[in-house]
């Protein structure tokens, strides 16, 4: 005679490996180690102090999310003057 197979055994172990391997793909495509998230970190930081240093004074910085003034522009190609009094 054979041996007792317990289905809910195999149906959970089949369904763990097949998580692991789902996230070793996950690891390959889109992980990166902590030592690489840091020096991207870090050249981003180097970056925003090099261009911070070479700003000129009184230069007014739109925040991160606003609109800076060069959109107000309109582009349409006309003249947005006032009319002349007569």
């Amino acid at each position: 005679m054979s041996d007792v197979l317990n289905l809910n055994r195999f149906r959970k172990r089949k369904q763990r490996d097949s998580e692991r391997e789902q996230a070793e793909r996950n690891r390959l495509i889109h992980g990166r180690t902590k030592a690489e998230k840091r020096l991207v970190q870090f050249e981003r930081e180097q970056l925003e102090r090099r261009v911070e240093g070479h700003r000129l004074p009184g230069e007014v910085v739109p925040l991160e999310g606003e609109e800076s003034l060069d959109g107000l522009a309109s582009d349409d190609g006309e003249d947005e003057r006032l009319p002349e009094p007569e």
